[in-house]
């Protein structure tokens, strides 16, 4: 064997060991990563900055007549509604008429159910926008609290006033539960 067939054995050999220990080739591609978010919203019924959401409350404390309105809001009496939607969604709320309902008129009764307190329901500290009773699901038509979600929390303050009657009601534990509809 002469000295360039040598040569040449060795380069081929030295050739076949570097391409083998390289990768065959490669090729590029993709991945899509994607997320369709909806509108959506939540009253009191979820987490919220790490405090889970609870029943709103609108307490008139104690009472012993009726010569005067009692007034209270759920900013002092317990908590507020909490709204929670998504940014730029419009909502707005809907309250039926509560469970003692009577024509027109919202109602706590006592545990009997045999005596009633009346009471309304304001959208404001001047008692002046009454919450029409709408248990529509679908149709916020009247309604009087009405915003835009932001994505975070909106707490909505309720007033309430009992009418003075002049008279001292039947002792006792008088409630109601109104079921409150967030439309978007």
């Amino acid at each position: 064997m002469n000295k360039n067939t040598l040569s040449l054995l060795m380069v081929t050999s030295f050739g076949l060991f570097t391409a083998n220990s390289f990768a065959a080739g490669s090729a590029t591609g993709s991945l899509q990563v994607k997320v369709n978010v909806q509108s959506s919203c939540v009253l009191n019924t979820a987490t919220v900055g790490g405090t889970t959401a609870t029943q709103a409350l609108l307490d008139f404390g104690t009472i012993t007549y009726l010569a005067a309105d009692i007034k209270a809001n759920t900013s002092t009496s317990g908590q507020g509604l909490i709204v929670l939607c998504s940014p730029n969604t419009a909502w707005s709320l809907n309250f039926d008429g509560g469970v003692n309902l009577s024509s027109s008129q919202r109602r706590m009764s006592d545990a009997s159910k045999s005596n009633y307190i009346a009471y309304n329901l304001y959208a404001d500290s001047g008692y002046a926008k009454k919450v029409p009773v709408n248990s529509s699901t679908t149709d916020a038509t009247g309604a009087v609290f009405a915003e835009t979600g932001t994505g975070a929390p909106q707490n909505v303050i309720v007033y309430g006033k009992i009418p003075a009657t002049g008279t001292i009601p039947v002792p006792g534990s008088y409630s109601d539960t109104v079921t409150v509809y967030v439309i978007f």
